[in-house]
């Protein structure tokens, strides 16, 4: 009797798979593979799940001094965040690039009767202290009412300050001696090998900031500060 109700059930399932249509499974997964490179420079984070038919988003987080390098493997790309649709198995390869810049500015400290010109930015092969082979140490400040600028550095008047290309966080100290006029012109130019982050021109209480990358000049009254900052950052 057992034997003759298992069979009915069997036959009333076939039939219900047969009107229904196939039988398919439910929740299908994929294998998501990801791999950094360097293993030590960064992490990845993933959400939207590994279901077939779900969008996975991979973000990949680089630690400090690395910065994402863009994605190989199965897909090239440098979005990041990066949006799949999942139809597959999945194999990424997040690569990150160790962080380094290459840039310098030229900049221009005058008023109506003076002007001097300064030198400052990340290369290849400058350190964080005086370098006799790349940095320039000007002369002493003139005496009298007569406009002068200098970058204070390790005890030094420098007219060119170059710093660690590998450095994230650096401020210049630009120091003034103020002439007889009313106000202090500064302009800029730069040139960049490869930047990243942001440089600002402002004052010990920052009170103003510049963006030195947006603007190329700034005015000031002469008797206003006696000390001004750049400050790069470096964008993680």
């Amino acid at each position: 009797m057992k034997k003759v109700f298992y069979i009915l059930i069997v036959l009333m399932i076939s039939i219900l798979a047969s009107g229904c249509g196939e039988l398919t499974p439910q929740g299908d997964r994929v294998n998501i593979s990801i791999i950094v490179a360097p293993s030590t420079a960064g992490t990845v984070l993933t959400s939207g799940g590994d279901e077939i038919g779900n969008t996975a988003t991979f973000t990949a987080i680089p630690n400090r001094n690395w910065q994402f390098a863009g994605w190989t493997s199965e897909i090239e790309s440098f979005e990041n965040p990066l949006e799949i649709e999942l139809e597959d198995d999945i194999n990424l390869i997040a690569n990150f690039a160790l962080f380094s810049n290459d840039y310098n500015f030229e900049l221009s400290v005058s008023d109506e009767n003076s002007t001097i010109d300064l030198e400052f930015g990340q290369i290849p092969g400058a350190t964080d202290v005086y370098d006799t082979d790349i940095d320039l140490e000007g002369p002493p400040p003139p005496p009298g009412n007569t406009l002068y600028a200098w970058f204070e550095g390790d005890g030094r008047n420098l007219i060119k300050d170059y710093r660690n290309a590998f450095t994230d966080q650096i401020t210049w100290k630009l120091e003034l001696q103020h002439g007889e006029a009313d106000s202090i012109r500064f302009d800029w130019t730069s040139i960049e090998e490869s930047f990243s982050g942001s440089l600002q021109l402002t004052d010990p209480n920052g009170s103003f900031s510049v963006n030195m990358f947006e603007e190329t000049s700034l005015s000031i009254g002469s008797s206003e500060f006696e000390s001004l900052q750049i400050i790069y950052s470096f964008d993680e």
